[in-house]
């Protein structure tokens, strides 16, 4: 009973916000004379509803043998003697604390504030509100995804679906993004739905409601994080804990872990172009040896290659906390060829 009342509340909820969508959008398109003779029609029909779907209650209650003593008010129900509150819905929630922490935070050598250490048990996913909305960048992600949506609706197949690229597919896999737009006014119902969206968008840029999800001391967290430079954060090897280690302990750590000759080598100089030049080299081998196409093998070639990224992950499950190494292989000369080898 009590998921049935939430899900109807929600339900309630969306459509209140609907409603209050559409009169706006009725007060910026209609004259006053006009807008007031519909809201008048529109009343009417609420009134009318609302006595026909009390009808049906009561012949339920009359069927199942329920008398109005036994209906139970909610807690969000107000008694027919109460006196009726006046609507608060936008009204701005006060400030309150963080949600329930998720994250643990470990430290490492280091020291963090109160503030510090809830804003980091929020996780490294978590998104803080912008002040500011980037009607520019919003623009352009609204267009790609409009875009997208258009995609699926040219190339989908009869059952409406779309067909995944074949696993040996290799010259679609990097071969560089088309800009090509497809048509509009294919499919009207995907245009109405992109025509909602657009109106909805433009509904909150126009007035916008700043609420942040953020308190003013944590706010201060992040500002005093950003100038830290005795720290470093990380996650945990295994779990979900947020781990802040002292600079120095990271640094001694990873020393450790690269001086380990079984694994590593210390090099006089940068190889990363000889990498570059050996990858072009048989990758102009593969194009003559017909293995792959001339389209593609210049797509598998990185413009600007860059060395491996180390770091490493502490292992707080472990006696001394040890770090996994990572070598982060984003950016490097092998980058986009290591399938094919």
């Amino acid at each position: 009973m009590e998921v049935q009342i939430g899900n109807c509340r929600k339900t309630i909820s969306e459509l209140n916000y609907q409603i209050d969508s559409k009169t706006r959008k009725l007060k910026r398109e209609l004259p006053k004379s006009e807008l007031q003779n519909k809201l008048r029609l529109i009343s009417q029909d609420c009134l009318r509803l609302s006595h026909s779907l009390n009808s049906r209650q009561q012949r339920k209650f009359q069927r199942d043998q329920i008398t109005s003593n036994q209906v139970i008010l909610t807690s969000n129900q107000v008694s027919p003697n109460s006196k009726k509150s006046r609507s608060r819905r936008f009204l701005r929630k006060p400030a309150t604390d963080s949600p329930t922490v998720t994250n643990a935070v470990v430290t490492i050598s280091c020291q963090l504030s109160e503030e510090e250490t809830k804003l980091l048990s929020k996780g490294l996913n978590f998104c803080p509100k912008p002040r500011q909305t980037d009607t520019q960048k919003l623009s352009l992600d609204l267009a790609a995804f409009y875009r997208r949506l258009r995609l699926r609706e040219y190339f989908a197949d009869e059952d409406g679906a779309n067909q995944p690229l074949p696993d040996n597919d290799i010259a679609s896999k990097f071969k560089p993004k088309s800009t090509w737009n497809p048509p509009k006014g294919r499919c009207p119902p995907l245009e109405s739905f992109i025509s909602a969206i657009e109106e909805e968008v433009k509904t909150y840029t126009s007035a916008p409601d700043f609420r942040d999800n953020l308190t003013k001391s944590e706010r201060q967290a992040i500002k005093n994080l950003r100038h830290r430079d005795d720290i470093v954060i990380k996650p945990a090897d295994k779990g979900s804990a947020i781990v802040a280690m002292g600079t120095k302990f990271y640094r001694e750590e990873a020393y450790r872990l690269l001086g380990n000759p079984d694994h590593y080598k210390r090099l006089d100089s940068d190889p990363t172009l000889e990498i570059a030049k050996k990858v072009e080299a048989a990758i102009q081998k593969m194009i003559r040896n017909g293995s792959i196409d001339s389209e593609t093998g210049p797509n598998l070639l990185q413009v600007d290659p860059k060395p491996g990224r180390f770091y490493f992950l502490p292992k707080i499950h472990k006696t001394g906390n040890p770090g996994r190494p990572i070598i982060s292989g984003n950016g490097t000369a092998t980058e986009k060829n290591f399938e094919i080898c």
